[in-house]
């Protein structure tokens, strides 16, 4: 009877060690999400803030185009300006203005697909004009970007390229960018609904200026850069309320949870329900809602990876050919079944182990492991063209469908994801183009009736 009453204390001890083992297990999982977490949002405010810069880039690389062309056949500068002028309205939703000016600030030729009121003399204004001053500063410099403008509730920003870096009379492309839909095509709430704040920077001129920011800021920050050209470039501050490294919690935690895990198992304690909730929260969390395939968040963490453990791969970036038409012509609903639809096929044209994931709008990724050849890149890329290349019913409606497509092969081209990224990306522009431009000439040989 002594001895019964000497141990009655074993099982209330027991039980505490449990539930402090069961708290320190919670504390682990939770610390190991947050730490994922951290190095998530930091690789997608990365992706997102190249893509900005990427598609800048691709403008100034249009320019370059069309700028070559005209100095090869002065005599088409007109229609050469109308097809680029149509191509960059067409292919961007926050770009409403293009003009060429020549080398006296005199306007000769402009497209807009709106009322464009603000600085009618633009080449007149104080912005333009450092513009114009940098470029003759800095004569490695094909392009540069003015300062923020406000005008009539409306801000923009202006590219100007020097016609005189292809060595054609001097002269200038100027590209006004609306900052609203350029901030929003890189759909930065992403960023919010992981739990962090964003202020988006300009750097100019060996100054800066927020032309975004979600209106909060906190103690803890990261902050990414990505230069423009040599004097401009564009940043990222990514805030946080935690410290964005706090290993020594995570390592108490892990170094608990070991020890005390097999007191939890001798006891039967299950465990199961915690470790559930972080998973089920993971797998929500990595789906797109609409489509039922991969995010943009399942793509990063698994390119992450790939790129840690140094495995080869093929990536793909596609989207929907005229998706803004489709939207327009059918309306929103229209324009989500087909998102449906274009997943299931590119699910269905693709192996079981690839990844394929919607990235935001009418964008979708693949990811294939493995050694691949170009050729053997090349194959894939028209069979799922080819795959994608039909007509669908939408709402009793057939619709005919096309995708353009670009890839990077890993470590071939680049050993670093956001470089193949921005390559993928690239190519599928490239793409996108070719098919527009054969769709012109499709129309242009059509007999009149």
């Amino acid at each position: 009877m002594k001895n019964a009453i000497r141990y009655i204390w074993l099982p209330f001890l027991l039980l505490i060690i449990s539930l402090s083992a069961s708290l320190a297990i919670i504390n682990h999982v939770d610390n190991d999400t947050k730490q994922s977490n951290i190095e998530l949002a930091i690789s997608v405010a990365d992706s997102k803030l190249n893509r900005m810069c990427n598609t800048l880039l691709t403008i100034t690389d249009r320019c370059k185009v069309n700028a070559t062309y005209i100095e090869n056949n002065p005599t088409e500068v007109s229609t050469s300006f109308e097809f680029f002028s149509n191509y960059i309205l067409d292919s961007t939703s926050y770009i409403d203005y293009l003009a060429l000016y020549d080398s006296n600030g005199d306007l000769t030729l402009s497209k807009s697909d709106k009322d464009f009121q603000c600085d009618s003399n633009i080449f007149e204004n104080e912005t333009s004009n450092k513009c114009v001053e940098l470029l003759n500063q800095y004569e490695s410099l094909d392009s540069v970007y003015s300062e923020l403008v406000t005008c009539n509730d409306e801000k923009y920003f202006y590219i100007v390229y020097d016609l005189a870096y292809t060595d054609l009379t001097t002269g200038y492309y100027l590209i006004k960018v609306n900052l609203d839909g350029f901030i929003s095509d890189a759909q930065p709430e992403s960023l919010l609904s992981q739990g962090y704040e964003y202020e988006f920077f300009a750097n100019y001129y060996n100054s800066n200026f927020v032309i975004a920011s979600s209106g909060k800021t906190s103690r803890f920050q990261i902050t990414i850069e990505i230069p423009l050209n040599e004097i401009q470039s564009l940043s990222l501050v990514l805030y946080s309320e935690n410290d964005f490294v706090d290993m020594r919690s995570h390592t108490i935690a892990v170094s608990l949870s070991c020890v005390i895990i097999i007191i939890i198992v001798a006891l039967g304690i299950n465990i199961s329900l915690v470790l559930n909730r972080s998973l089920n929260y993971k797998k929500e969390s990595r789906f797109d809602v609409l489509t039922h395939v991969p995010n943009e968040r399942a793509e990063l963490i698994k390119l992450i990876e790939l790129e840690k453990s140094g495995k080869p791969y093929l990536f793909f970036y596609l989207d929907i050919d005229n998706f803004k038409g489709i939207n327009d012509k059918y309306g929103h609903d229209a324009g989500d079944e087909v998102l449906q639809k274009v997943a299931r096929l590119l699910t269905l044209s693709v192996k079981t182990e690839d990844l394929v994931s919607r990235i935001h709008g009418d964008e979708f990724s693949i990811i294939m492991e493995g050694d691949y050849s170009e050729l053997r890149a090349r194959d894939i890329e028209e069979n799922i063209s080819n795959a994608l290349s039909t007509q669908i019913n939408v709402q009793g409606k057939l619709i005919k469908l096309s995708v353009s497509l670009g890839f990077a092969i890993v470590p071939v081209e680049t050993k670093r994801y956001d470089e193949a990224i921005k390559l993928a990306d690239k190519k599928m522009y490239e793409c996108k183009n070719r098919h527009k431009e054969e769709f012109k000439e499709k129309m242009s040989n059509k007999p009149n009736d």
